[in-house]
């Protein structure tokens, strides 16, 4: 079953595509917290990556993920959505993927759960009355349930991976650092301007 639910996993991704990375990114500076100083302007609205790490669990334990990044704002890592975060970054169009992938990963997720209790309660009803045909079908409509839930777990954003999401974050801060009037520096030698705590990684 395992195998079955990864292989079309695979088989949704190459369906959807890689993301598109030769689009010219122009980054959204609306809507920006003001400080009392351009630099603190930055820290509250510079964007980091968060890595996140779950232990395995179900429906996980299949084929979902457990390990991914999520977007923070600011010093104070405030959780920002990720069509937002694509927004911001001025790749909207990763944005419009996203809530695509979102959308049916999240319809297979949910569908395949209910088919499952579903079939748990035919396969119990069957078993209860000794007929053998009902208790097939709802064994049958739950390892359907299971192969629908796995695949929705699998499919689930991010869109990108962390590095390129690094990657993107690091070069919007840089012309948000234009876009104040500070002078831009890279996240390796710009530790004075880097928000704090962007980098945090999280077990549950």
């Amino acid at each position: 079953m395992r195998i079955v639910a990864a292989l079309l996993c695979a088989a949704l991704a190459s369906s959807w595509g890689r993301p598109a990375r030769t689009q010219e990114a122009q980054p959204d500076f609306t809507g920006l917290e003001a400080g009392a100083s351009p630099i603190e302007t930055y820290r509250l609205n510079a964007l980091g990556i968060v890595r996140e790490e779950t232990s395995a669990s179900f429906p996980t334990i299949f084929v979902g993920r457990s390990k991914w990044w999520r977007p923070v704002r600011g010093k104070f890592r405030y959780s920002t959505s990720y069509s937002d975060f694509f927004l911001k970054i001025g790749r909207d169009d990763l944005g419009a993927q996203h809530r695509h992938q979102y959308a049916i990963a999240a319809a297979l997720f949910w569908g395949g759960a209910l088919v499952t209790v579903g079939g748990l309660g035919v396969a119990l009803s069957g078993f209860g009355s000794h007929h053998d045909t009902r208790a097939e079908v709802g064994l049958g409509m739950f390892a359907g349930g299971v192969v629908l839930t796995s695949i929705g777990s699998g499919v689930q954003p991010p869109l990108v991976s962390q590095d390129d999401a690094e990657a993107m974050a690091e070069a919007y801060n840089r012309k948000l650092q234009v876009h104040l009037g500070l002078t831009p520096v890279s996240g390796a030698r710009g530790t004075d301007l880097r928000p704090l705590g962007l980098t945090v990684s999280r077990r549950w």
